[in-house]
Order: structure tokens, then sequence, then C-alpha cells
């Protein structure tokens, strides 16, 4: 992230997404509570991290997964201006049988995406979806 903010532009547009912590559980659950031990699971929660330190038993994929806020927070720090933020598949994230039903619907498909559109862009569902999608702008450079 360091080297996109070096190279962009002043007034320009960053896209991107990382990674959420409370949609990831929301999504793997059977894995954060069947897989992972209780302690370990604190740990990742915590702080957001599968490291080392909080999951010695992995050997790779290590990974920070943001809150909403904390990617805000974050943003702001770096003196960027959010232009917009997503969460990414909120509704339909575990209907994974009935999302084959519906993708044969264009109506019904169409009416799922709208949906998906409105609630992952509401404050309340960002932490729901397995990614935080943002827009951020870089300030302009002062004269």
């Amino acid at each position: 992230m360091s080297e996109c903010l070096r190279v962009l532009k002043p007034d320009g547009l960053l896209l991107f997404s990382v990674i959420s912590l409370w949609g990831s559980a929301h999504a793997r659950l059977d894995g954060v509570l069947l897989s992972t031990p209780i302690s370990v699971n604190q740990k990742i929660t915590s702080t957001g991290d599968i490291s080392p330190t909080t999951f010695p038993d992995r050997k790779r994929n290590f990974m920070h997964m943001f809150r909403a806020h904390e990617l805000e927070k974050w943003l702001k720090q770096k003196k960027l201006t959010i232009m917009d933020i997503s969460a990414s598949g909120c509704i339909s994230l575990t209907w994974h049988e009935m999302l084959t039903e519906i993708r044969n619907d264009t109506d019904k498909w169409n009416e799922l995406l709208r949906m998906e559109l409105e609630v992952s862009a509401n404050d309340g569902c960002l932490d729901m979806g397995t990614h935080l999608i943002a827009v951020a702008r870089k300030s302009k450079r002062k004269a």
C-alpha cells in the first residue's frame, strides 16, 4: 500500500480491496470455530492478524484482516479522502446452492445484484462482506 501511495499522483484515485475480518469469519465460520483452537481464534480476532505470532501452526498465507473503522482511520491518517467504501457480497455470502438457481433467472439475478449494491454500501454492513472495497483520493500538493 505504501508503494501505491508513493506512485499515486496528487489528486489521483486509488481503488483497492482488503480482506474483512468479520466478513471472513462470517464466510468461513466452520473453519474459524471447528478447525482453529479458541485461543488462536481470540488472538486473530483481537488483532486482525494471521501471523506466526497469532497462529504458530500456520506456515503460509499470513495477512492482516481489517475492520471497516480501522481501514477508514488508516486512510485518513495517510491523508486520503474516502470517496466511497463498500463491502463485497453481504447478502449472498453463504447461499452457494441457491445462487445457482437464482443465476438462471435474469430478473431474480438482477434483483439480487441491486440488493447487494445497496446493502454492501450501508455503514452497518461494511464488516459483513469478505472484502472491503474502497476508492480514495490523494490530497493535492500544496503550492
